[in-house]
């Protein structure tokens, strides 16, 4: 019986927990600032809050299995990239490369 009730509270947790697209953008962006040692108030900083929700939005696909989601980023170029959302934690899972 604890056995049950522990695994439903941990469906439950893991449940409400599941990152949505707005987090996964949020997490994109704030990794990408980083990297371009974007500082706040710069105009950088600006184009990148303005225009990158929209373009990472498009170029990302989500797919919801309730507990988690995987997320893939898919840029023009295409050598993907695919993440583990769960817990709102992220976790790289490596590349994927599109067949032409």
């Amino acid at each position: 019986m604890k056995k049950i009730i522990f695994l439903l509270l941990l469906s439950v947790l893991l449940y409400g927990l599941n990152p949505k697209m707005p987090d996964f953008k949020r997490f994109v962006l704030s990794h990408l600032q980083e990297q371009q040692n974007v500082r706040k108030g710069d105009f950088k900083a600006f184009l990148y809050s303005f225009f990158g929700p929209v373009v990472i939005e498009q170029m990302t696909t989500r797919k919801d299995f309730f507990l988690f989601s995987v997320y893939e980023i898919s840029p023009p170029n295409g050598r993907g990239r695919l993440f583990l959302g769960i817990l709102h934690f992220f976790i790289p899972l490596g590349t994927v490369s599109k067949a032409k």
